[in-house]
């Protein structure tokens, strides 16, 4: 788990809308912090550790909070895993290097798909 998450799963888990909680960031919450960026833009974190420790937000990775996004978590786990299985019964290594293949890149997919729910901080 990276030390941020994106406002807007903050903003999503405290009900409200982006502004509001941008608001209570720069306002001085303890959870978050507003940052000068380029020009006239500011940056909003919100530190993961602290927010869910005043919110109860999880940390660990929930297929069944992610909705559409942990649904198809899911689905790449069992493709990988049907792979897997095609690899072990099978005597042609063409098929396993394809399979070996699949796997790789589902992995990598599943791996993004997992990390990247709680990797940045949204601007």
């Amino acid at each position: 788990m990276k030390g941020t998450i994106p406002i807007k799963e903050a903003a999503k888990w405290l009900e409200m809308d982006v502004q509001t909680v941008r608001l209570w960031i720069r306002n001085g919450v303890d959870w978050g912090e507003c940052l000068p960026g380029r020009g006239s833009n500011l940056i909003y974190i919100v530190y993961a550790k602290p927010f869910a420790e005043k919110t109860g937000y999880p940390l660990e990775y929930d297929p069944q909070r992610e909705g559409a996004s942990g649904e198809f978590c899911t689905i790449l786990s069992d493709t990988i895993e049907r792979f897997q299985a095609l690899q072990t019964e099978t005597d042609d290594s063409e098929v396993w290097r394809d399979c070996q293949r699949m796997i790789d890149s589902l992995d990598l997919e599943l791996d993004a798909k997992r990390k990247g729910r709680f990797n940045y901080a949204e601007l």
